[in-house]
C-alpha cells in the first residue's frame, strides 16, 4: 500500500498546473458550460487562470474538429477545401494578434502615448480570443448543419459556450 501512495504523488508531481486544476474541475463540454461559468469556479486568481487556460484549449479542439468534419464534406471540392484551408490558418493566426490588439488596447492611455501596466494582465485577451473561437464554432457548426440550399441558420449567440450552437 505504501508503494502504491509514493506512485499516486509521484504521477500528482508530475502534473502540469493546468491538469491539476483539471483535475478538481474537469474538463469543460464547451456546449454545455459557459466560459465565464467554468472560470468563475476558481477559489484564486492561479485556478482562474488555469481554468481560462483549459477552456481556450478546449475551444481550440471543437474549432479543430469541426473544421475536420468540414474538411471531410470538402473533400470532393477542391476549391471549398482550399478556401476553407486557407480561411482556417488565417482565423487561428488572426484571432491570437486581435485579441493581443484588444488586450494591450486596455493598457494605452492614446491621449499621452503612454502604456500602464494593471494587475487583470490576460484576461482581456482570453475572453476576447475565446469569443472569437466560439464564433467560430458557431459557423463552423452553421456551415455543417445548414449546408447547400437551406434557410434554417441558428444564428449566433453573444454567450460564449454553455449551449448547443444548433439548438434554437
Amino acid at each position: 500500500m505504501g508503494i502504491l501512495c509514493i506512485l499516486a504523488a509521484a504521477a500528482l508531481s508530475t502534473a502540469s498546473p493546468e491538469e491539476e486544476v483539471a483535475a478538481i474541475y474537469g474538463e469543460p463540454c464547451v456546449t454545455s458550460v459557459s466560459y465565464y461559468d467554468y472560470i468563475s469556479q476558481g477559489q484564486n486568481n492561479f485556478q482562474m487562470v488555469m481554468l481560462t487556460n483549459i477552456y481556450l484549449d478546449s475551444l481550440e479542439t471543437a474549432v479543430d474538429s469541426l473544421y475536420l468534419v468540414l474538411s471531410a464534406e470538402f473533400s470532393n471540392s477542391p476549391g471549398l477545401l482550399e478556401a476553407l484551408d486557407s480561411a482556417h490558418s488565417t482565423f487561428q493566426e488572426c484571432s491570437a494578434a486581435w485579441a493581443s490588439l484588444v488586450e494591450e488596447r486596455e493598457w494605452w492611455n492614446t491621449e499621452e502615448g503612454v502604456r500602464c501596466d494593471g494587475t487583470a494582465r490576460g484576461y482581456t485577451y482570453a475572453s476576447c480570443l475565446a469569443e472569437l473561437r466560439w464564433r467560430r464554432i458557431c459557423s463552423y457548426h452553421e456551415m455543417i448543419v445548414c449546408g447547400p440550399g437551406r434557410d434554417d441558420s441558428p444564428g449566433l449567440r453573444v454567450e460564449i459556450g454553455g449551449y448547443d450552437p444548433g439548438s434554437p
